[in-house]
């Protein structure tokens, strides 16, 4: 039974339940978060794989959040407690499966902003950026559709994401992005260019992840430097004439490809 607290923490794995090399990215579906239950205030553990950073308090969000200058967090978790398209959050948080495209972001930042210092849980879509933005030290406990949509000259550094059903970072239209000293635990697409130039992943580390860096179609172009991907399929990924270029220091451990380049995509090695 989940309690007022259930949207503060996600579960930590009992005594004697072993990781599987699971198919499936889904917390709901994968037999390893058989176990778990609400631990309110604390952090928790999945498999070999720990977060122990705990919040200094918790605020609801009801509505989308607009920041302008510098939002400092100062180490709060913020849970998504608000109602869309005639659902609670009861009924949105912790889906088994990603949400539709077109729901709320939980933080929208204005051109020069910088988010901060906090713990997002239940945001529906994550962050919007717009121009001239930076992102740190944010952990996203679990990410219902996307954690953050990059637009244009967006840095996003130190920060987590954990449970991604869709992406984690997804570039629509963006245009010089740095993304570096990251880390993602069990996502399905991690970094995604749909259309983007002047992107930059660098120096983050994936666990468990499926797709780590991805760049699709003619408009994308991703450089790819000093990453490790450990658990999953494919660490450097370019689809439909997708381009991405290897600059080196990319290492992939128990991961099916290392490389993989799809309907035109081209992996190259600087």
């Amino acid at each position: 039974m989940i309690n007022k607290y259930a949207s503060v923490y996600l579960l930590f794995l009992s005594a004697g339940i072993q990781m599987a090399a699971a198919q499936s990215y889904d917390p709901k579906t994968d037999p390893a978060y058989e176990g778990y239950k609400y631990r309110p205030g604390q952090g928790f553990t999945v498999g070999k794989y720990k977060l122990t950073a705990r919040p200094t308090c918790v605020k609801e969000v009801k509505n989308t959040i607009s920041v302008g200058g510098t939002f400092d967090g100062k180490g709060c978790l913020y849970t998504y407690k608000g109602s869309w398209n005639g659902k609670s959050y009861k009924q949105l948080c912790f889906a088994p499966k990603e949400l539709s495209e077109g729901t709320p972001p939980m933080f929208n930042l204005k051109p020069g902003a910088t988010l901060k210092n906090l713990q997002i849980e239940c945001a529906l879509d994550g962050v919007h950026t717009t121009k001239n933005n930076k992102i740190e030290n944010v952990i996203f406990r679990d990410v219902e559709e996307d954690a953050i949509t990059v637009d244009e000259n967006v840095t996003i550094t130190n920060s987590e994401f954990w449970f991604c059903n869709d992406k984690c970072i997804q570039m629509n239209r963006a245009n010089k992005a740095n993304i570096t000293n990251n880390k993602f635990y069990y996502a399905t697409s991690a970094v995604l260019a749909n259309y983007g130039y002047n992107i930059t992943v660098n120096s983050n580390t994936f666990y468990k992840t499926k797709k780590a860096i991805r760049s699709r179609t003619s408009n994308s172009l991703v450089k790819a430097s000093g990453n490790k991907h450990n658990e999953g399929d494919c660490m450097l990924m370019a689809q439909d004439k997708g381009r991405l270029e290897d600059w080196g220091s990319n290492t992939a451990s128990n991961v099916k490809n290392r490389v993989c380049e799809e309907n035109g995509g081209k992996v190259s090695v600087k």
